[in-house]
C-alpha cells in the first residue's frame, strides 16, 4: 500500500473502504468523509438506490426476491432499495454507464477533469458522470409520471359522469 501524507491505513466502513486520518483533527476527518461520499463507488451505490426507487414508482417489476441494498450514511440516514428497486437501479446505472462510456468516453473524461478540477481516472470519471446522469433521467421519468397522473383521464371522467347520471335517475 502506498502511503500518503496524513493517511495511515484503510479500514472498512459500511462495507466500502474509506481512508482514515491519522490525526484527531475533526476537519481532517470531515474531509475524508466527504472524499468518501463523493467517490465513484459511493456515488454509484447511492445512484443505484435512488434511481431504483424512482423507477419502481413508474415500472412495476414483479420479483419474488429478498434483495436488499442499503447504505447507512453517518449513522443518521439510511438509503436503501429492496427487491425490484435493486434490479431497476443496477440496470439503469449500467445502461447509463454504457451510453456515457460508448457515446462520450474520452470527451466525457476530459470534461470531468477540466470542469471539476480533479482527475480520478477515466473509468471513475465515467462512473461519477453516469451516477449523476442516472439519477437525473430517472427523476425526470418520475416527474413525467406525476404530471401525467395530475391530469384526469378523459375516459374515466366521462365514465364517472355517466354513472352519476344513471344513479341520479336522469
Amino acid at each position: 500500500m502506498r502511503r500518503r501524507a496524513g493517511l495511515s491505513r484503510i479500514v472498512p466502513c459500511s462495507q466500502l473502504l474509506i481512508t482514515q486520518a491519522v490525526t484527531d483533527d475533526p476537519l481532517a476527518l470531515l474531509g475524508q468523509v466527504l472524499l468518501f461520499i463523493f467517490s465513484a463507488p459511493a456515488l454509484g451505490a447511492i445512484a443505484v438506490i435512488i434511481s431504483g426507487n424512482f423507477l419502481s414508482k413508474r415500472l412495476n417489476l414483479p420479483v419474488a426476491s429478498n434483495q436488499l441494498f442499503k447504505i447507512p450514511v453517518l449513522g443518521i440516514l439510511t438509503v436503501q432499495a429492496t427487491g425490484g428497486e435493486v434490479i431497476l437501479g443496477f440496470a439503469s446505472f449500467i445502461v447509463t454507464l454504457l451510453c456515457v462510456g460508448g457515446l462520450a468516453g474520452p470527451p466525457a473524461y476530459v470534461l470531468f477533469r477540466t470542469n471539476f478540477g480533479t482527475d480520478p481516472g477515466q473509468f471513475n470519471s465515467l462512473c461519477i458522470l453516469s451516477s449523476f446522469g442516472t439519477v437525473s433521467w430517472t427523476f425526470l421519468l418520475f416527474l413525467l409520471g406525476e404530471v401525467a397522473r395530475i391530469q384526469p383521464d378523459p375516459v374515466a371522467k366521462e365514465h364517472e359522469r355517466l354513472i352519476n347520471k344513471i344513479t341520479s335517475g336522469g
